[in-house]
């Protein structure tokens, strides 16, 4: 199971996310991100992730209820846009498996 593998690996790998996650919601309650910026951020570290099923627990609610709403209405064939490379690219596939499992859940 893929999930075990993960978990027996060496590393901390769980930790750490599970700590990034935690920085960016402490960091949006200090006032550092907004709330946006902070389920942004947390979307991303959950996209990265080598197993995001073991880490959405680990995501607060003010931020779980955002990123469903988020991927109930993302269109597998849609490109987004990158403000920051200002180009459009198709859809990360870890996100859209990341939606299917949400709404499988």
């Amino acid at each position: 199971m893929q999930t075990e593998s993960f978990l027996s690996c060496g590393s901390n790998k769980v930790t750490d996310y599970s700590k990034k996650i935690q920085n960016f919601a402490e960091a949006y309650r200090s006032g550092v991100y907004t709330k946006d910026e902070a389920i942004g951020a947390i979307l991303d570290l959950l996209v990265e992730a080598p197993d995001f099923r073991i880490l959405w627990g680990e995501v607060p609610d003010w931020v779980q209820s955002p990123i469903r709403e988020y991927l109930k209405v993302l269109d597998d064939y849609a490109t987004l846009y990158d403000s920051s490379a200002k180009t459009f690219a198709p859809v990360e596939p870890r996100l859209l498996e990341l939606k299917r499992w949400l709404v499988s859940k």
